[in-house]
């Protein structure tokens, strides 16, 4: 690989592609500054990276919505991708383009090019052409057990195995039965190795490796739970690759979804769940699922608005959430066919559309603000010294740039904070507020924002921008109405704040503190975590992270704690 490898790139419809490999890394994905770009289908717009350590090439996910896979195993971690491997980004195929290899193939076997398919019929005869190429890669590896089948197209193939129609199409197809037959086989067998007693595991090794296996379907839970729950928990390999407890639980349908975008969640097959279900064939909204998997229940799906800007057409706002145009019309209905720019659209999306727990401290930018500033006295009773001014970027716009001064320190901790809420995939609009003025002091209506110390946030909403028209110092943006939040991106963007350890205190009206408790929750804070974090249901006045003060329904009023080289500035309030 010393000249850099060519990489084929399959398309979802068939076409494929070279495109050469120019380190030192590659940046994969929707966005149009990714060095190889693909558009749609499941694709996000920082969605991988592919980098070159030695003479290896590791793959990085970015934090993706659906996920980078190499060989059907979801990338957790920088894995290194070489020679017969496949990288899934969406709907997109990678390979190391290897024309030797290719051109033996070939010569072994031909086949059609798999085309997108419409019907359920149509589409399960794609996925099988798709899987007999696998299993044809399988053989000429030598039978590898790392190109076995794992996690969504295991689920497939175990759903065909379960109906007997199904299974027949498999069975006719030696080459194609052998291959499924071998990955369940493995995956029961990690089953057995990894979770059974010695004596349950000989006797069921026994059975699997000696007697083929039939493919069960699993009966769904009583509706009364029984003492015998272990009957309905197993462990096996999670989605993730790691050990994880394959279990019922109950999935609450959300506006939109259909079954394949259930059963591609928890990957399991679209046959079984239904199956599941009393073979129901219409979903509706609210509607209780019953599913086994090793995932946790999805969140229901939220609601989003976006605004179209000029010259975005169906496909553009569909590439900006990774989905379908098809999907996208079906929530708007009533929307044109050819959009002009102005239209509002609806769209329900996954909460966790920016889910990077922890983004790669390599991807967050290094701010170099000028040093100096100090902050004198106390934030309602003192003045700034050498202050440093806050202009909009990337980052963030700034709703008044003469009212957005600050210490170097308050603005380092702020830029910290919202990089950090960045690099977990958020790319709508944030809003900074007031700072301070200029030589801090009396700031109008403030009671504080006098040293440098206090910075005021607009609240997150449900769209990619806020609204527009109101004439606001240096921008039309209109301040958010509290109908209009998304209180689980606004609890985030505190929990990036917060992460930073320069926060001293959040201030937001004490009857919206509610909204963000039940955010919170949603996101998984402990009781005892939001004791410290939020001062609702206890009474104004109680000690925690946010807390109540009057007027606070439009933005967060984030309070930095002093530097701590600043000997001139005061922590008391």
């Amino acid at each position: 690989m010393a000249d850099g490898p060519v990489f084929k790139v399959i398309s979802p419809d068939g076409d494929e592609r070279r495109v050469a490999f120019k380190g030192p890394e590659m940046q994969v994905g929707s966005s149009v500054d990714s060095n190889l770009v693909l558009g749609g289908h499941g694709v996000s717009g920082k969605h991988c990276r592919i980098s070159m350590r030695g003479d290896k090439l590791i793959v990085t996910d970015r934090g993706s919505r659906n996920g980078t896979y190499i060989n059907s195993r979801r990338c957790v971690e920088p894995t290194e991708f070489g020679p017969g491997d496949r990288l899934s980004v969406g709907a997109y195929v990678l390979e190391i383009a290897d024309d030797d290899r290719d051109r033996k193939i070939e010569q072994k076997l031909k086949f059609e090019p798999v085309a997108l398919a419409r019907g359920e019929d149509e589409q399960r005869a794609a996925e099988q052409r798709r899987l007999a190429r696998y299993a044809r890669e399988w053989v000429d590896h030598g039978r590898a057990r790392r190109l076995l089948l794992h996690g969504r197209d295991l689920a497939l193939a175990e759903g065909w195995m379960a109906v007997p129609a199904q299974r027949a199409e498999v069975e006719a197809e030696p080459l194609l039965r052998e291959f499924v037959g071998a990955s369940m086989r493995a995956h029961m067998i990690r089953r057995a190795v990894q979770f059974t007693t010695a004596g349950v595991l000989l006797g069921a090794l026994a059975i699997f490796l000696f007697k083929r296996p039939e493919a069960a379907q699993p009966e769904p839970p009583p509706a009364t739970p029984t003492a015998a729950v272990d009957d309905q928990v197993v462990e096996r390999t999670g989605y993730s690759g790691q050990a994880a407890r394959e279990e019922w639980i109950e999935h609450q349908v959300s506006p939109g979804e259909t079954f394949e975008d259930i059963a591609r969640y928890y990957e399991v097959s679209p046959v079984l769940l239904q199956q599941w279900n009393g073979g129901v064939t219409t979903l509706v909204p609210d509607m209780k699922l019953k599913v086994r998997t090793t995932r946790p229940p999805r969140p229901p799906l939220v609601q989003e608005y976006y605004t179209v800007g000029e010259g975005e057409d169906w496909l553009a706002v569909a590439n900006l959430y990774s989905t379908s145009v098809d999907k996208l019309r079906q929530f708007n209905p009533t929307a044109p066919d050819r959009l002009k720019g102005g239209e509002e659209l609806t769209l329900w999306i996954d909460a966790g559309q920016f889910g990077a727990k922890t983004p790669n401290p390599d991807d967050l930018p290094i701010f170099i603000v000028p040093e100096g500033a100090s902050s004198v006295g106390g934030v309602t009773s003192g003045t700034l010294v050498n202050p440093v001014q806050l202009l909009p970027s990337a980052l963030a716009d700034v709703r008044c740039a003469s009212h957005a001064y600050a210490t170097n320190y308050t603005l380092s901790q702020l830029l910290r904070g919202l990089s950090e809420f960045r690099a977990q995939g958020f790319t709508n609009q944030v809003m900074i507020a007031d700072l301070s003025l200029k030589d801090g002091g009396g700031y109008g209506r403030h009671k504080s924002h006098q040293s440098g110390r206090d910075a005021d946030i607009w609240l997150q909403v449900k769209r990619k921008r806020y609204l527009d028209g109101c004439k606001n110092c240096s921008t039309t943006s209109c301040r958010p109405e509290p109908e209009e939040v998304d209180w689980r991106t606004t609890w985030r963007f505190i929990r990036a704040l917060h992460s930073t350890g320069a926060v001293q205190e959040i201030f937001l009206s004490h009857w919206l503190q509610e909204e963000l408790h039940k955010a919170a929750v949603a996101e998984g804070e402990t009781p005892a975590e939001l004791k410290k974090l939020i001062q609702w249901p206890r009474p104004k006045g109680t000690p925690a992270l946010v807390m109540h003060s009057d007027g606070h329904i439009h933005h967060i009023h984030v309070r930095f704690k002093c530097d701590p080289t600043d000997t001139a500035c005061s922590n008391a309030k």
